[in-house]
């Protein structure tokens, strides 16, 4: 019995010593890969700003270089960790560094066509299971190429930008511009990869069209803004210079999410350039409120640099109101005309004058939507009826509203007083005979709408003895129209009192008072 479990003892311990042998024959690479697949999910991150998608890309292509060398500290590479080795402050991803013994350099493609760029991709590929950074020079951005699958024709990809999807994704589901595979393929530029790289055989070098060797391009005479207001122009200046020709040039502005808002992209094939060239393609005058960057960055035979990017801000600007006049005090009925004309960086979008009581609520006014740039409220004028005001407290008001939002220009208090209603042309009796007629003449205006009239003879007890109340309506009224109902002829001997009155929004106002005498 003791000898069976000897027997059995020695067999497993052959066993686990061949397995152990075994284990130690097998590459690094099998090793590395059992323990983190470089597909894995916590391979790939996201950039840390909106400017450092080839640090992070990098940081991705040598996490997974380090897996495939079998170092189990590959998470250990971060943006922050590589940055001061890889990166060029206030330019980017510097063209040639080692990190951790890694040998990263940048190639162009030069001139090739877009299927070249392809087949090229797909070559570099295979020597590199790590993946190649590929950068787009006119968005700009970079993101890590991870594989080529034949059968299904697709490269696939992880794209640092925040708004793309995490982890290994097609390529044509990249941020980078393109609707097809192809399209995106034609737009890439220039790439990073590992040249010294130690998990496969042999140590893989590029050829590229371009050399990396000479002077990357330089910039001087330059200007930047610091600080717009909306609808600003700003004049772009500087001379980009290079040992060899140039052959991109991308200058333009960019939002926070690194999206290239307005700007252009041009192939100079000479050794200097000048940004005054591209400056009418650069329309400053069209950002709205916010936070930009200024890029300029250039390609010749030695790579890609970012020679500006320049953070700067657009603040809006309020609409503004000049020549206008307010009225201070009214009477009832009378007009005024406004004046003023309103001026915005933006179109306005909206305009209102009116007049408001001291509820808040508009009497009489209008809103326009002039979509210009300036506006004159003479326009707008005829639809203040500042004549049909009763007697009150008023505020006069002008708002406008353009990208900045709505400001209130005017707010100007005024007041409008009833004047009472007069007479004009009035005749009247001094001595009449009994039975005598009586013909009456005259008229009554008023600055607000009549609502009463009364024309009469009253005795000496002050009691209407002829006469008529009429409700004009109006703001002028003749006597004349009120004249049959005053019947001088019937009058006893006596003495008497011609009187009118007239009641408009003031008041009741005796308008005369005439005595005379019967006989």
């Amino acid at each position: 019995m003791k000898k069976r479990i000897m027997q059995i003892g020695n067999r497993s311990a052959v066993l686990f010593l061949t397995l152990c042998l075994a284990l130690t024959l097998l590459p690094t690479t099998a090793l590395a890969t059992t323990t983190t697949n470089i597909n894995d999910s916590s391979v790939f991150i996201k950039q840390s700003t909106n400017y450092t998608c080839t640090l992070a890309s990098a940081t991705m292509m040598l996490r997974r270089g380090a897996i495939l060398d079998g170092n189990s500290n590959w998470n250990s590479i971060t943006e922050s960790t590589m940055r001061k080795t890889a990166w060029f402050e206030n330019s980017g991803l510097k063209n040639s560094f080692t990190y951790q013994g890694m040998q990263v350099v940048y190639a162009t493609f030069g001139s090739k066509p877009t299927q070249a760029k392809k087949e090229y991709l797909i070559s570099i590929l295979k020597n590199h299971a790590e993946g190649i950074v590929i950068y787009d020079t006119g968005m700009p951005h970079a993101i890590l190429l991870t594989d080529y699958d034949s059968g299904s024709d697709t490269f696939y990809c992880s794209d640092p930008a925040g708004n793309a999807a995490k982890g290994r994704i097609k390529l044509v589901n990249s941020t980078i511009p393109g609707t097809t595979q192809n399209a995106v393929i034609g737009t890439i530029d220039g790439f990073w990869y590992i040249k010294n790289k130690t998990h496969t055989s042999s140590t893989t070098s590029v050829t590229s069209t371009a050399s990396n060797s000479g002077s990357l391009p330089t910039i001087s005479g330059n200007n930047t803004p610091s600080s717009l207001t909306v609808g600003q122009y700003f004049t772009l200046t500087g001379t980009i210079s290079s040992g060899t020709k140039l052959t991109s040039v991308t200058v333009g502005v960019y939002n926070t999410s690194g999206s290239m808002v307005t700007g252009k992209t041009v192939k100079p094939n000479t050794t200097s350039y000048s940004i005054s060239n591209i400056d009418p393609y650069v329309y400053f005058n069209n950002l709205s409120a916010g936070t930009y960057y200024y890029r300029v960055s250039a390609t010749n035979s030695a790579g890609t640099k970012q020679l500006i990017n320049s953070k700067f801000t657009v603040t809006a600007s309020y609409a503004t109101i000049s020549g206008n006049n307010a009225p201070s005090s009214l009477t009832a009925g009378q007009y005024f005309t406004l004046t003023g004309t309103i001026s915005s960086g933006t179109k306005l979008t909206s305009v209102t004058v009116g007049v408001y009581n001291t509820s808040g609520s508009m009497v009489t006014g209008k809103t326009v939507k002039p979509n210009t740039t300036s506006y004159s409220i003479s326009n707008i004028d005829p639809y203040v009826y500042f004549n049909n005001l009763s007697a009150g407290t008023y505020y006069y008001r002008v708002s406008a509203t353009n990208s900045a939002g709505t400001k209130q220009l005017v707010n100007s208090k005024f007041t409008v007083t009833a004047a009472a209603a007069k007479a004009s042309g009035i005749n009247y009796p001094t001595s009449l005979k009994a039975g005598q007629y009586f013909t009456l003449k005259g008229s009554i205006s008023s600055g607000t709408k009549l609502t009463s009239v009364t024309v009469g003879v009253y005795n000496t007890s002050g009691t209407m003895v002829t006469g008529k109340t009429v409700k004009p309506n109006t703001t002028s009224y003749s006597i004349t129209n009120i004249d049959p109902y005053v019947y001088f002829n019937k009058l006893s001997a006596g003495t008497y009192y011609y009187r009118g009155y007239a009641t408009n929004s003031a008041g009741t106002t005796m308008l005369y008072n005439y005595k005379f005498t019967v006989k």
